[in-house]
């Protein structure tokens, strides 16, 4: 397949707690034969990050942020972020499992994530 022939997909995950390290979500596996890209990494605050900072990851089950990281600021509700740092692989490969988690850095907080990730 070609970039022309990609096509961006977007997860969502509500109310995600950032006070405990934890696998997210480890249920994205991209369409059958595609290789993917990690765009970007986006929260939005829904009750206040205290505290510490926490960092949101994307990667797989050896390398929690082989694909990108955001560093989620103490914030109050309310507060967008993006900017991800992009991990040590840029190209997730075909038919993989990506993990979607959380170190666990702050306090207390709640955070709904954005992934969007480019297939194709």
């Amino acid at each position: 397949m070609s970039y022309a022939n990609g096509f961006t997909a977007v997860y969502r995950l509500e109310n995600v707690a950032v006070d405990g390290a934890a696998v997210i979500d480890a249920i994205i596996i991209g369409p059958a034969g595609l290789d993917g890209r990690l765009i970007d990494i986006m929260t939005t605050v829904i009750s206040a990050t205290t505290v510490a900072v926490a960092a949101i990851t994307v990667g797989d089950a050896t390398v929690t942020d082989e694909y990108g990281v955001l560093t989620q600021a103490v914030a109050s509700a309310d507060a967008i972020q993006n900017g991800m740092t992009r991990g040590d692989s840029e190209i997730i490969p075909a038919d993989s499992l990506v993990e979607i988690g959380n170190d666990g850095g702050a306090t207390a907080g709640d955070v709904d994530i954005v992934v969007m990730i480019e297939w194709y």
